[in-house]
């Protein structure tokens, strides 16, 4: 069961931390909207000096290094943290949790309440950004339209889902360790690890000397989120002539890896569930001292 006038109360302590984390989620957002174009480009266009092009960067090359990047995956750890930190950790170190079991809430109640507000705070502001998202490259894209929409919407989830996922294995290990500077020197050390284990397999991804960084990538959860911005920019190299119209040349999409997304985002979901679940379990047996 959930008690949502205690969810309210709950929301009261992380409100400050939700308004700072979805600021910082948001900048990293605003370089892709100074992008004309969503996919790649060139601009074809005819002066006093005849005919020419220019290529600019397109928001789908922005986006995978800022609001779907390693910046992002930072402040997804750190957001989980943070959220679990004051609910739950402080409270039982300091034994204010203790004290809700004098009340009428039950410790499954309690935690259930908790749980929740933690994770609809992940939810709104990941749903808050596809929206933010969907509306502004509508409005400032010349190539926006439904497939975009699409790829957006399907990469949002799967970033939504790695958060859930995230967030799960930092709430077991902060409600199992009982020392709370322990616990969270343990979820900021595994997180560490997950963000360089993801550097380190881009990095082998463009030089050649660090290609056998590529195994690493089964080292870190940040290997089932995938991103759908991927291109064909062969038709790029079209070349110019008297008979090219002005006006935009769009690469094209490539064909979505629909079996990636068809079982990263199960396992992800379930993963997350059960370890929430864990961590339910765990917390129900936990001694807590007044």
């Amino acid at each position: 069961m959930i008690n949502f006038k205690f969810v309210k109360s709950q929301f009261k302590n992380i409100i400050i931390p939700i308004i700072i984390f979805f600021v910082l989620f948001f900048v990293l957002l605003i370089p892709s909207l100074f992008c004309s174009a969503f996919a790649p480009a060139k601009y074809i266009y005819n002066d006093s000096y005849g005919y020419g092009s220019r290529t600019s960067l397109s928001a789908s090359q922005i986006l995978p290094w800022t609001l779907y990047g390693i910046p992002a995956f930072i402040l997804i750890f750190s957001f989980g943290i943070i959220l679990i930190r004051i609910l739950l950790v402080k409270e039982i170190d300091r034994g204010y949790m203790a004290s809700w079991l004098t009340t009428p809430m039950s410790r499954n109640t309690i935690l259930n309440s908790k749980l929740f507000v933690i994770l609809s705070s992940i939810l709104i502001i990941n749903i808050t950004l596809l929206l933010l998202q969907l509306i502004f490259f509508a409005v400032i894209q010349q190539d926006f339209n439904k497939q975009v929409l699409g790829n957006v919407v399907l990469t949002s989830f799967s970033f939504l889902f790695l958060s859930l996922l995230w967030t799960s294995i930092n709430f077991v290990i902060m409600v199992y360790l009982n020392r709370p500077s322990v616990a969270i020197t343990v979820v900021a050390g595994i997180s560490t690890f997950f963000v360089i284990c993801n550097i380190l397999f881009n990095l082998s991804l463009v030089i050649e000397q660090l290609k056998f960084f590529k195994f690493i990538q089964y080292l870190t959860i940040t290997s089932f989120f995938n991103v759908s911005f991927e291109f064909d920019v062969n038709n790029l190299t079209k070349e110019i002539s008297n008979d090219t119209p002005d006006g935009y040349i769009y690469a094209t999409w490539k064909q979505i890896n629909a079996l990636k997304f068809a079982w990263q985002l199960p396992i992800m979901l379930i993963g997350a569930s059960g370890l929430f679940a864990l961590g339910n379990w765990i917390f129900i047996k936990k001694s807590l001292s007044l």
